[in-house]
């Protein structure tokens, strides 16, 4: 069994921002939907922050998604 490297995000932090912008919302747009803060999304979206499973899961209800669609496993 691998371990995952410890700088690999465990989420797709690149579908969190296509799928905002496909759906052509600003951030304070997706706040006002999810309560998911301005900051923290843009952190998110980057990937310089660690969202717990239910910020994950409300993203993607909000944009139309599974939330299965954001999580990532990089083996060794």
């Amino acid at each position: 069994m691998g371990l995952l490297a410890a700088s690999a995000p465990l989420y797709d932090n690149a579908k969190l921002r296509t799928w905002r912008r496909d759906a052509g919302l600003s951030r304070e747009q997706v706040w006002a939907g999810t309560g998911v803060g301005v900051s923290w999304l843009s952190e998110l979206e980057q990937g310089a922050a660690t969202p717990s499973l239910a910020t994950l899961v409300a993203l993607a209800r909000f944009y139309g998604h599974e939330p299965a669609e954001l999580l990532t496993v990089n083996a060794a």
